[in-house]
């Protein structure tokens, strides 16, 4: 097998790796939202809300990029939206925007909730 096969190898298995863990904080950041506005605020709740920070923490640690596109640089010349993980460009691009004023809407409605309902 060729090398440029091999590295192309890995970035499809960077791909899957970063789309699953983009998931995975989505649906904690999507459970968030929906304990806050269901009131169904449990301690799972609150593990999502601390997954979720630790994971911004981490992000601002590496100069708001995840440590997965870091490595995805490696194994190839292109650098665009998306070209580290399986999101539509658009979404790519504005993801972290997105998300994180989800995320602050989610734990604000489940602080209000938890605080004063």
């Amino acid at each position: 097998m060729t090398e440029k096969k091999v590295l192309k190898g890995r970035l499809v298995c960077l791909k899957i790796l970063h789309t699953f863990v983009w998931a995975a904080f989505v649906l904690m950041i999507a459970y968030t939202f929906y304990s806050g506005v269901s009131n169904r605020i449990k301690r799972s709740t609150f593990y999502s809300i601390l997954a979720v920070f630790f994971e911004g923490v981490l992000l601002l640690a590496f100069q708001w990029k995840c440590p997965i596109t870091l490595v995805a640089h490696k194994y190839t010349e292109e650098h665009g939206p998306g070209f580290d993980i399986f999101l539509p460009p658009f979404l790519a691009r504005y993801n972290k925007v997105i998300f994180t004023l989800f995320y602050l809407l989610s734990v604000m409605i489940v602080m209000m909730r938890a605080l004063f309902l």
